[in-house]
């Protein structure tokens, strides 16, 4: 594994030089939209002003290819400008912005649950639950490394991915972005994964591929009624750790750098008061018994990091989480003391209109002694060791050197990733490769089997016998734009969007073929249902009709 222990003492010397404000930089993981100047446009000055440690590209923010952004999730025809080009652009500009100003190098984070979804046309593989379901740690690991190239390839070097809670209620709606129910499976899939994202070279002790995210930090598929962000129910502590906390050991032992803290909170009193929960980012023995290895035996070495205004929610969202407000400043010191080290926000939930502003609260906390240096000190050392993992700060005969670009050309090479994938023609060929592989394998549809010995087995199916097969599933729905809703008709079984759900080019993902036509079909090689049922009909050379209503040529 990689000694991220070892690391921290690396960068000791680095981090002993930097002023209060250069440390509190580090530990600030802005959204984009957190460096706009008065038109909305990004000021990238800010990266340098503030020395942060990384901006956060969310989950509806789009380049809008003239160097800024855009964030009108209302606006389906925006995405449309996600191009490869346009990412790298955005990229770029970031990360050159902190190497101009002679700062340290500047993670870009981004979720990827499911490949690099914000890129139009790229490869996507089935979500974590369908990767659960294939049941193959080698797949899992591949695609993974797919995912992770692709993420470099745009410029950003942080994905968070994989969720590995373990689902207890699939009424939860984001159980699809778990890998499953089963700890002891999940621990596997969980290790494969970061193992492929991660893509490590342990000779040398070094991340070539993105930095992965083990989350959410603890219990959210274990909420009560399976509400999101809402609070666990826990009658035995130590058996909700050993369950929900064990995928965990995988991602450490595949030397994961960093973990992300859920939203949810856990209430270990019964009856079960909302007011005796206590959200996860403030909650103070779960933080420190991962981070110190109480729970696993085992330490985790990289750091922690806030979900999206995680600490700002849990000082003042409430239900369903807790009944507790209190203030955002206490909820502050609260997370950063008990090993909160990167803090992931935009400052809205709060109120806090700009980073001069933020980072002026956490400095305030310091100088009033709520919050020690030492504390500082060891979150931006947790944060900077993991940069020298990557590779983005170097040590060049004892000194430190900044490298602020990682590239594919880093990776191992593709045909090196999967055996049954060997023979791909390029990287976007091994990716389909895999993405191919496990979609096959994810598929749960019916038991092949016959109990009493009789008759034949349901598959493979005859096509000899067919000779029609009929489509079905419609729905109309009102499409929200920045106009007036459309009312529109959508065939499910032609529908590429809705089969790729959620974390697809936006949060809430696209009904339709919008953004897989053309060459961003050819590139992605996206089919709908439809699609390979044409196909699958044409190779077959037999006389079987495909029946389903035309309304664009009735």
């Amino acid at each position: 594994r990689i000694d991220y222990a070892a690391l921290r003492g690396e960068v000791a010397d680095l981090v002993s030089t930097m002023t209060l404000e250069e440390k509190l930089g580090q530990m600030i993981l802005a959204d984009v939209t957190f460096i706009t100047d008065a038109s909305g446009a990004i000021d990238y000055s800010q990266i340098d002003r503030f020395h942060l440690g990384g901006i956060l590209i969310d989950a509806n923010v789009v380049p809008n290819g003239q160097g800024s952004y855009s964030t009108n999730f209302l606006d389906e025809d925006m995405y449309l400008n996600g191009t490869m080009q346009n990412w790298q652009e955005l990229s770029r500009n970031l990360i050159g912005a902190a190497r101009d100003g002679g700062e340290i190098p500047i993670f870009i984070g981004t979720d990827n649950i499911h490949g690099n979804q914000h890129v139009v046309g790229e490869i996507l593989v089935p979500h974590n639950i369908g990767l659960a379901a294939a049941h193959d740690p080698e797949i899992i690991c591949a695609t993974a490394f797919f995912n992770s190239r692709s993420v470099i390839e745009s410029g950003i070097n942080w994905g968070f991915s994989p969720t590995i809670a373990v689902t207890h209620n699939f009424q939860w709606g984001r159980a699809y972005e778990s890998l499953g129910s089963v700890p002891e499976h999940i621990v596997v899939y969980a290790q494969n994964y970061v193992h492929g994202h991660q893509a490590i070279d342990y000779e040398r002790g070094l991340i070539r591929g993105t930095l992965a995210t083990t989350k959410h930090l603890l219990g959210d598929g274990a909420t009560f009624d399976g509400i999101d962000e809402g609070n666990v129910h826990v009658a035995d502590l130590g058996n909700f750790i050993d369950v929900n906390l064990f995928g965990y050991t995988g991602g450490i032992e595949a030397s994961v750098g960093s973990t992300m803290v859920s939203y949810s909170g856990v209430n270990t009193t019964p009856p079960f008061n909302i007011d005796d929960s206590v959200p996860m980012s403030i909650n103070t023995p779960l933080l420190e018994g991962y981070l110190n290895g109480e729970f696993l035996g085992t330490p985790f070495d990289g750091f922690l990091v806030s979900d999206f205004n995680g600490i700002e929610k849990a000082a003042n969202q409430g239900p369903p989480t807790t009944g507790t407000k209190i203030p955002f400043e206490d909820a502050l010191t609260i997370a950063i003391n008990s090993g909160m080290h990167m803090i992931m926000t935009d400052g809205k939930q709060v109120g806090i209109p700009n980073l001069e502003t933020y980072i002026g609260v956490l400095k305030k906390l310091v100088d009033e002694g709520r919050i020690q240096v030492e504390t500082i000190d060891e979150a931006v050392r947790r944060i900077l060791a993991v940069k020298f993992a990557m590779g983005l700060i170097r040590k060049d005969n004892g000194e430190f050197a900044f490298h602020y670009e990682k590239g594919v050309e880093d990776l191992p090479h593709y045909n090196r990733i999967l055996p049954r994938i060997n023979d791909a023609s390029d990287a976007a060929d091994a990716a389909h490769k895999a993405a191919a592989i496990a979609a096959r394998q994810s598929l749960v549809l019916l038991k092949n089997e016959v109990s009493d010995g009789a008759g034949a087995h349901t598959l493979p199916v005859d096509l000899g016998g067919i000779r029609n097969i009929v489509l079905v599933g419609e729905k109309i729905i009102d499409v929200q734009t920045t106009g007036d809703p459309v009312t529109t008709l959508f065939q499910d079984y032609d529908n590429i969007g809705v089969q790729n759900g959620g974390w697809t080019i936006r949060w809430q993902g696209f009904e339709g073929n919008k953004f897989w036509q053309g060459e961003n079909k050819a590139t992605s090689r996206a089919t709908s249902i439809l699609d390979s049922l044409n196909a699958a009909v044409a190779e077959s050379g037999l006389d079987i009709q495909l029946i389903y209503p035309d309304y664009a040529s009735a």
